[in-house]
Order: structure tokens, then C-alpha cells, then sequence
């Protein structure tokens, strides 16, 4: 039953796969003992059975088994503690995303990984508009829930290898590797329509909601900071250009000043609201 357990479940990793060797092996154990004291001799009393050659193997190598087990399931749970412990410092509480120090230590790691396969990728920038004035307006109560539904938004219909984060604020990325340029902007321009078009309890049916977005593509010899770098030029447009909109970055525009990443903000990219 333990070894079905653990075949089944679809996240098996390296650990996961020696506990169902262990647990395979404890059955084939313990399904051989018969044929073994037959073969062995159990002895005629139990005062006969502890001196048997098959009481010392049946005895060790249960004994060992167990142990084995037992070290391997501990290795496991301060596994799963630690990756549990992890997962909360990257998450976002009120998003449900990626923070900030998730979503680039994650995005660096497929970055590399895109580059090294030879694979297209983008990256999609976001800004809610006038988030401020909501904030102000509604009560951070409201704002909290435009934040929820954008996020939601922006998991629902994004590939799912791609990485999403809030990076604080109103701000949004999200990392799609294998995609080009156009099907990064209409994923942008999905999330953008989709947004502006639903409402948001207690901002009462005048209150439209919007956010601007930037979008790059992934060039040769890119790290996270210079294709965030050219996205953010590409958002700076968009909120410049009347906001509610959706501007591809262009590469031979001169960019803002270099991203600094890990929780330091990004300076001259654009204006905020």
C-alpha cells in the first residue's frame, strides 16, 4: 500500500523514488520468509529458531530495512519542511504570487535555462493604473481586492511553465519561456481587455480598473536585470502614452538606468500612477 502511495504520486522526486525501492524491497522481504525458512530450517522451538542461520538473515536484515526506512522518511519530511518553509518566504500573501525575491531567483534560473535550449522567451510587465487613487478613494480594503483579481487574472491564462510575480505595489512580471514577441503581447493584451472589462466589489459600477503593461523579447546574451531593463522602457510608454495599453519594447531605444534586483527598487524606468 506504501509503495502504491508513493508510484502514485506525480511529483516524485530522487528521495521519493528510494523509499519506494526500500518499501519494494521490505515486501519482497517479507514475502520470501516463508520460502526461506524452508529452505534454511526455522528450527523445531523457538529455542531452536535463534541459533537458525534464517532467524540471524531474517532478523538483520528486517532490522536493517526498518532502519533504512525510518531514516529515509525522516530525510523526507525535513525535505518537504524545508521546501514548505521556502515556498512561504517567495510567496506573496495577498497575491498569491511570487514576490519579488521569488519571482527573479525563479525567472533567473529559466532564463538560463531558455538560453541555453535556444528557446525564444518574454518577459510581460504590468502596472495597475491609478492604484492610488483607489487605495485613497475605496480603502486599501478595495485595493487589496483589485491586486487578488489581477493576479488571478494573470495565472489564469498564462502558460504554465511561465513564472509570475508581484514585485511590489501595483507591479506585476511574468517570464514566458518558449514564446516569441506577438504571442507574449496578445497574452498582454488577453490580460489587458479581460481586467479593464470585469468589476470589483465596493468600487461601485463608474470605478473602471485598467493596468499598463510592457513587453520584451529575449535576446542573446540577456540577463534578467537587461530584459527587465527593456520591459520596464516598454511599460514607461505605455503609462506615458495615456495608460491602459499594451507597448512592445523597442531595442534600439536608449534604456533607463539598470535594474538592481532582490528587493532593491528599479529607478528611471517610469512614472508611478
Amino acid at each position: 500500500m506504501c509503495l502504491a502511495m508513493v508510484l502514485r504520486f506525480k511529483r516524485r522526486k530522487v528521495l521519493d523514488v528510494w523509499l519506494a525501492v526500500l518499501f519494494g524491497v521490505s515486501s519482497l522481504q517479507f514475502l520470501l520468509k516463508p520460502f526461506a525458512a524452508v529452505l534454511l530450517g526455522s528450527g523445531d522451538s523457538a529455542q531452536a529458531y535463534i541459533g537458525t542461520t534464517y532467524a540471524a538473515l531474517s532478523q538483520s536484515s528486517g532490522a536493517m530495512l526498518l532502519i533504512a526506512n525510518g531514516l529515509l522518511m525522516l530525510l523526507i519530511i525535513v525535505r518537504d519542511a524545508m521546501a514548505e518553509i521556502t515556498a512561504r518566504s517567495e510567496t506573496d500573501t495577498l497575491s498569491g504570487l511570487l514576490n519579488r525575491r521569488g519571482f527573479e531567483d525563479r525567472a533567473d534560473r529559466l532564463l538560463a535555462t531558455t538560453m541555453r535550449a535556444g528557446l525564444p522567451g518574454a518577459m510581460v510587465v504590468a502596472d495597475l493604473d491609478h492604484f492610488k487613487a483607489i487605495n485613497d478613494s475605496h480603502g486599501h480594503e478595495a485595493g487589496d481586492r483589485v491586486i487578488r483579481a489581477f493576479a488571478d487574472m494573470l495565472g489564469a491564462t498564462a502558460d504554465e511553465r511561465a513564472v509570475i510575480g508581484r514585485l511590489g505595489g501595483e507591479e506585476f512580471a511574468v517570464f514566458i519561456p518558449g514564446t516569441n514577441l506577438p504571442t507574449a503581447r496578445l497574452y498582454a493584451e488577453g490580460v489587458r481587455s479581460g481586467f479593464s472589462s470585469i468589476s470589483i466589489a465596493n468600487l461601485g459600477p463608474d470605478r473602471r480598473v485598467s493596468a499598463s503593461f510592457g513587453v520584451a523579447a529575449l535576446t542573446e546574451g540577456d540577463s534578467l536585470s537587461d530584459l527587465l531593463r527593456r520591459t520596464d522602457a516598454a511599460l514607461y510608454e505605455a503609462k506615458k502614452g495615456g495608460r491602459d495599453r499594451v507597448c512592445v519594447s523597442d531595442p534600439d531605444a536608449e534604456l533607463p538606468p539598470a535594474v538592481v534586483t532582490h528587493g532593491e527598487r528599479r529607478q528611471g524606468s517610469r512614472q508611478r500612477d
